[in-house]
């Protein structure tokens, strides 16, 4: 516009192309700044796409990390890592609340539960096949009456004991008196044998005690 002004006032003579020129000069500038803005939006955009992916991988894997514990929470299942750290059976199968009333169909039920989450054909990480060595054997102990029994009372030391009476070995090694007490089996002289009835219970056997018989 200025231009234009110039040349009236000049009263130079303009020829018709350069009028075209001067007029084409503004809408050029114009689709120039268009051009420019349109780029600027698409490289903002681009950026935004680029942290939307990042925020996105990064939610991901947060809950990837996060899936075990809670299947395990839905589940009813103690999701503590601790658990497994434990020697104890009932810990493990997250049976610790209930410890004397749990039954049998408890024991089978929280077996079960966590096998869906750390039995090797489900999860790949070496750390769960260790865990579910642990809790493959918990259940072996405790689906048990008789090792239930003898680990209730004796811990794992008793249930070493009666499992290795149950394998078989020599008098010793099946005596619970020769393996708690240090007693040993005298295979010497004796003098006859007195046999007598009386009644007592697994746990005094294992534990000691003093029973009367005629």
């Amino acid at each position: 516009f200025c231009t234009l002004l110039f040349y009236k006032k000049s009263k130079i003579p303009v020829t018709c192309a350069q009028k075209m020129q001067m007029r084409r000069s503004p809408l050029l500038l114009t689709l120039t700044t268009v051009l420019m803005m349109l780029t600027l939006l698409l490289f903002v955009s681009d950026q935004s796409s680029l942290l939307v992916t990042a925020a996105s991988a990064t939610k991901k894997k947060s809950k990837g990390k996060s899936a075990r514990s809670s299947n395990s929470n839905s589940s009813g299942v103690n999701s503590s890592v601790d658990a497994f750290d434990s020697e104890d059976y009932y810990v493990i199968l997250d049976l610790a609340d209930k410890r004397e009333e749990a039954t049998a169909a408890d024991v089978k039920s929280k077996f079960r539960t966590l096998s869906r989450i750390y039995h090797p054909d489900v999860s790949s990480n070496v750390e769960d096949k260790e865990r579910y060595g642990k809790i493959n054997r918990a259940y072996e102990v405790l689906s048990d009456k008789r090792k239930r029994k003898m680990y209730d009372m004796r811990g794992e030391d008793g249930l070493k004991l009666l499992e290795r009476a149950q394998a078989g070995g020599n008098a010793a090694e099946m005596n619970p008196l020769t393996q708690l007490f240090g007693m040993r089996v005298d295979d010497g002289l004796h003098g006859a044998n007195t046999n007598a009835n009386m009644q007592t219970t697994l746990e005094s056997v294992f534990s000691g005690g003093k029973v009367k018989f005629s």
